[in-house]
């Protein structure tokens, strides 16, 4: 849903994908507002927002990029990522779209509290009966964690972190396209290609990384993983 433009420096550009995706999550409950691209302008500009069409909007956000740059703590940077989702949300608000402030100030609390936030994750799910099964992500600056929480009815029997990729929603799909009950205590997530297994054992607790590398060199769907992994 929010896109922001273009950054040479990848690290950089990772960084800003945060506050992207967590912006997204909470913003796309508005029907009315589908798309927001998201430039940089010189801090000596004012902030402003232009429909670009049905649903489709661009805001030009008065950013110093280069002190963001010069920032080495993760919380001060958190801090000016914050600064973004504010001045978008002020934005909207002037053209009298409105998003529910109550949430977004209680993202922004937590953001400044803990310098990270957790999303659940939809997850196409077959089979299945007496254990729910949830995928999360804990978004921070420099990575996103992804847990599985299971449940029986509102009671969670165990959550397993599984997997740390870069900042970023776009691999999500592919890395994690279905779940699928195997038997009362046994989920597993495949990739969309279905070299990737993604085992868990839930009277364990436990977690395991399997390969289907009937038709491709195991070494390359290692590598196919470890692209979303490192920065």
């Amino acid at each position: 849903m929010i896109t922001i433009y273009p950054f040479k420096d990848k690290r950089i550009s990772l960084e800003l994908n945060f506050i992207a995706f967590v912006a997204s999550y909470y913003l796309s409950r508005v029907k009315s507002v589908k798309s927001i691209k998201v430039f940089f302008i010189d801090r000596t500009k004012n902030s402003y927002i232009n429909k670009d069409g049905k649903n489709s909007y661009t805001v030009d956000i008065s950013f110093d990029l280069e002190e963001y740059c010069s920032l080495n703590s993760g919380q001060e940077k958190i801090k000016k990522q914050v600064y973004i989702l504010s001045e978008i949300i002020r934005l909207f608000k002037e053209e009298n779209i409105l998003f529910d402030e109550n949430l977004v100030n209680h993202v922004i609390e937590e953001l400044k509290g803990s310098n990270q936030i957790k999303i659940p994750i939809k997850l196409k799910v077959t089979g299945g009966g007496k254990y729910k099964a949830q995928m999360y992500v804990v978004c921070s600056i420099d990575n996103f964690s992804y847990y599985m929480d299971f449940f029986e009815g509102n009671k969670i029997l165990c959550s397993i972190f599984f997997f740390k990729g870069i900042t970023s929603d776009f691999y999500v799909d592919t890395l994690f396209h279905e779940g699928r009950w195997l038997s009362l205590n046994q989920f597993v997530i495949y990739d969309s290609e279905y070299e990737l297994q993604f085992n868990f054992e839930l009277d364990k607790c436990e977690f395991k990384l399997t390969y289907n590398d009937q038709y491709r060199d195991r070494i390359e769907i290692q590598n196919k993983l470890r692209m979303w992994q490192e920065l």
